[in-house]
């Protein structure tokens, strides 16, 4: 039933009917998963005192806050995007690649340098990439 709701949503589209529906666009998509994720997570830190444990400036705090909304928003958007273009396996692939744009971006920028186990998690990234797509590993055939 989820994936007949998937198609519908990114096709306009029901696999046993001839109607058409209007698809959903991927803006309002990840809009509505974001906005859905805030008031699930706010009441959530309140009722575990999580906004006493937040040691922060108000400035920086905000400054995570929006940072943080927008990075979920922005992925999701593309999460989203690739779906409605490929498909849920290329979508997943691409969002799995994450840890090595996150690495080459901090390394790049100077904010962090290159270690062992930097590279380590990374590979282990590209290596659990490699075995979700089948590239390694047996082939049955």
């Amino acid at each position: 039933m989820s994936a007949a709701l998937g198609r519908a949503v990114f096709t306009g589209r029901l696999p046993l009917s001839s109607a058409a529906l209007r698809p959903i666009d991927p803006l309002i998509l990840s809009q509505t998963r974001t906005t859905f994720s805030l008031f699930v997570l706010i009441p959530l830190l309140v009722a575990a005192k999580g906004w006493q444990r937040i040691k922060l400036p108000a400035r920086d705090l905000a400054y995570c806050f929006l940072l943080g909304t927008l990075g979920v928003a922005v992925s999701n958007y593309f999460y989203y995007v690739a779906i409605q273009r490929t498909n849920v396996a290329t979508a997943i692939t691409v969002q799995y690649t994450a840890p090595v744009w996150v690495l080459i971006y901090v390394v790049a920028r100077g904010q962090q340098k290159l270690s062992a186990q930097k590279i380590a998690a990374v590979a282990l990234a590209v290596i659990g990439i490699a075995l979700v797509i089948n590239l390694v590993g047996t082939s049955s055939g």
